[in-house]
């Protein structure tokens, strides 16, 4: 269940924090009602660079997705292009984000650290499209669907992806939250080895929930594996399917 609304652009916390780490207090009302609304949707923030995919019209009746990373300090050279319209702010606090085009044939690195990101993420979203995670560009009502890059060479791949480069479609994953408490969501960082959540409120705006923002959170400790997985689509197979 993608939700393909989300524009890429920076999403508030529900809480503030102090030196690092959350206190019970709501960043600002909207925060608030998202979180506390139980018909909020829960999803998994995912260990990943955020990305997206955009339809590209190859001719009079066909499209084609294009791959695009975000970048941050957007400077409005030929390189970017602005985020789409959305819910979340592309300037917020001190980022600035873009989408930059990343080519198809896109290689990195040199003899074993060589890596392939434009050919095996292209793959990938092929995959995706092919076995119904993503719809095809010709078909698709959403100009653009985010995604988020992930793999041996992005982040620190606490998924444990096999390859150097995979997709997982924003929003698949969902999580459920007990109890709409501070409290609750303190103790599942305790107990629960995953990034964070993310929250989507009723009109699409986004705010997440970092759990090593918690105090003895389970994600500061680099030998858990990860609790929930999300669905890895790569240039060989998926990965993952939902563990529950």
């Amino acid at each position: 269940m993608a939700q393909f609304h989300f524009n890429g652009g920076k999403m508030n916390h529900i809480w503030k924090s102090v030196k690092g780490k959350y206190i019970n207090e709501y960043t600002c009302e909207n925060a608030k009602k998202c979180f506390e609304n139980t018909e909020t949707i829960a999803t998994l923030k995912v260990d990943g660079e955020c990305a997206a995919i955009i339809r590209h019209k190859v001719s009079v009746e066909k499209w084609e997705w294009l791959f695009y990373r975000r970048q941050d300090n957007y400077k409005g050279n030929d390189e970017n292009i602005p985020l789409p319209d959305g819910t979340q702010p592309a300037s917020f606090e001190k980022h600035n984000y873009s989408f930059v085009f990343v080519p198809k044939d896109l290689e990195t690195g040199k003899g074993k650290r060589k890596s392939y990101p434009g050919r095996d993420t292209y793959i990938a979203i092929k995959n995706a499209v092919n076995t119904g995670g993503l719809p095809s560009a010709n078909k698709s009502k959403a100009d653009f669907i985010t995604i988020e890059w992930v793999g041996k060479k992005h982040q620190l791949n606490r998924d444990d992806c096999h390859e150097d480069h995979g997709v997982v479609i924003h929003g698949d994953t969902i999580i459920d939250i007990p109890d709409r408490t501070f409290e609750t969501l303190s103790e599942m960082a305790q107990n629960t080895c995953i990034e964070g959540i993310v929250l989507i409120a009723e009109n699409g705006e986004r705010f997440k929930i970092r759990f090593n923002m918690f105090p003895n959170s389970k994600w500061n400790d680099k030998t858990y594996p990860t609790t929930y997985k999300p669905i890895i689509y790569t240039a060989n197979n998926i990965e993952y399917s939902y563990l529950y």
